[in-house]
């Protein structure tokens, strides 16, 4: 019986091995999608600011476009003096 003695202490060590392994992989995976998610909030964060600077920069360029006023209207044949 010293056999089956040792077939079951040989179990128990690979029952053992085993749980800790996956108890492993599970923390693993846990830091990863954790870790993930923090460089997808920074991700966002960076490109929201780049939208802000860009909209800021249009705002900036349309109220410099349209500072002048138009130039009054002329109907299309006047436009150009025609020649005697």
């Amino acid at each position: 019986m010293k056999w089956n003695e040792n077939k079951q202490i040989v179990l128990k060590q690979k029952k053992k091995v085993i749980a800790k392994d996956e108890q492993k992989k599970k923390i693993e995976e846990e830091y990863t999608k954790t870790g993930r998610e923090e460089m997808a909030a920074l991700v966002y964060e960076k490109w929201l600011e780049q939208k802000d600077k860009k909209e800021k920069k249009q705002k900036k360029i349309k109220s410099a476009s349209y500072s002048d006023p138009p130039p009054p209207w002329s109907p299309p044949n006047k436009t150009i003096p025609f020649r005697k």
